[in-house]
């Protein structure tokens, strides 16, 4: 069957779909009468597998490749197993090829727990001195070929990409439309455990047109040679978000390929999750009383959650962390506990619902104060204003990395600071502190003034 688009059929590229993940870092933060709201949050999770196969299906889909973490550990419940081998028995009825590497999260161990039989036209990929390579017969009538290789253990340190890199290791038929499904950590990005580290250059090396590959979250595209629209790299990201890190607060799913006679189109995104977790920041400056702030609050979320739905034809569920921040004189009737704060907004927005959940909420705001003036000031508060607005801790750590470390654990955790969620965390400690001397500062010309 052909494409009025010229191509010779199309491949679906998922990855860490963490099937049955508890999400018990977002269940815990619930109070106990709003449990039933926990267990809301878990089934409709537990829904965007589902979206996958239905999407895979409706894209009329040659081929799906799974790169790696379908389960969230070894130990998975005979319901998660049963799930999983149900959608895929689907696609098989539906003509779908179905490949499948393991990773760090579920390696080919012998622990691995296997209750159910997946459909035998299902291909895992294993873990041999070189690359499996299986061929596929488009819908069209055209073979192309998929190369693909499982992690053993969790702590997989070889450069697995070696194992496809030359002819030596690897000899499709057509290097430019073969598919290569890997669990990797390209350029060794910080913030993830650093298994079957390659490098860019690896890829580009490497016989392979398309490089499905999985264990960063977060998603990302790129062409593996400049000015090649037809050779690329990518990461789907995982298919559901699990918490409100800035990674995770992004639309979640699969990509769709096109499958060409000489490559492979540009990677689609379509969304598969159930529901988004978001990072909301409020800016309160120059508010001056409760009323304005709760209402600044109110309309925020709002605008958010219909931001949100507009991603997706019906509404989505929406788990938010919220950051107040900015400066304002009415900052003392904001509560200043994470516990009291998180009360306060719930009972702005009327509680949590299964439309919106506030499940953390951090209280950055400052008093309203001339901060150039402070930072001038010749005395101790003036010092520790200039000291603290003068920390970059991109900066220091740069500063660090380029004197350089000797020990590869050091510059490992180097690595590791640098990563976006890292960096972000330590700006929120940064604003903390910043706050802290802000708040002191008001509360001492209150104090004098009082005194007055």
């Amino acid at each position: 069957m052909g494409h009025n688009d010229g191509r010779i059929g199309t491949l679906v590229h998922a990855a860490d779909l963490h099937i049955g993940a508890p999400l018990k870092g977002v269940a815990n933060r619930f109070p106990e009468d709003e449990q039933h709201l926990a267990n809301y949050f878990r089934q409709e999770v537990s829904e965007a597998f589902d979206n996958l196969i239905n999407i895979t299906i409706e894209e009329n889909a040659d081929i799906l490749v799974l790169a790696g973490d379908i389960y969230d550990g070894i130990e998975q419940e005979f319901s998660a197993q049963n799930k999983f081998s149900k959608g895929l028995s689907k696609l098989v009825g539906a003509g779908v090829r179905v490949f499948i590497v393991h990773g760090n999260h579920d390696p080919l161990i012998s622990e691995l727990r296997k209750d159910v039989e997946l459909p035998p036209e299902v291909i895992v990929f294993d873990n041999k001195s070189k690359a499996d390579l299986h061929t596929v017969e488009l819908r069209s009538g055209v073979e192309i070929q998929v190369a693909g290789m499982s992690f053993k253990k969790k702590e997989e340190s070889r450069n697995l990409v070696q194992e496809f890199f030359n002819n030596e290791k690897l000899k499709p038929k057509n290097p430019g439309t073969t598919i290569g499904v890997l669990h990797t950590n390209v350029g060794s990005a910080g913030g993830h455990g650093n298994y079957a580290p390659c490098s860019v250059q690896d890829l580009h090396d490497s016989p392979i047109g398309y490089w499905a590959l999985g264990h960063i979250h977060k998603r990302r595209i790129e062409r593996l040679e400049e000015g090649n629209n037809r050779r690329w790299w990518a990461y789907s990201g995982n298919l559901q978000g699990a918490s409100p890190k800035p990674s995770e607060c992004e639309p979640k799913g699969c990509l769709v390929v096109n499958i060409f006679a000489d490559g492979f189109g540009e990677p689609v995104f379509r969304p598969c999750d159930t529901v988004r977790f978001g990072l909301l920041q409020v800016d309160l400056s120059e508010l001056r009383e409760e009323e304005e702030i709760n209402s600044r609050i109110e309309g925020k979320i709002s605008d958010e959650i219909e931001s949100f739905q507009r991603d997706n034809a019906n509404e989505k569920p929406t788990i938010m962390s919220i950051e107040l921040n900015g400066a304002t004189k009415a900052w003392g009737s904001i509560p200043r506990t994470e516990t009291e704060l998180i009360d306060w907004v719930r009972g702005i927005i009327g509680g949590n619902s299964k439309d919106c959940a506030i499940i953390k909420a951090k209280n950055q705001v400052s008093p309203a104060a001339d901060l150039e003036q402070l930072q001038n000031r010749e005395d101790l508060q003036g010092n520790l204003f200039r000291a603290v607005d003068e920390l970059r801790i991109e900066d220091l750590i740069s500063q660090i990395r380029d004197e350089g470390l000797d020990n590869p654990a050091q510059r490992k955790t180097l690595d590791s600071l640098l990563e976006t969620d890292s960096i972000f965390a330590f700006q929120q400690i940064h604003d903390q502190v910043r706050n802290l001397l802000l708040r002191e500062w008001e509360n001492q010309q209150n104090a004098q003034a009082g005194h007055g």
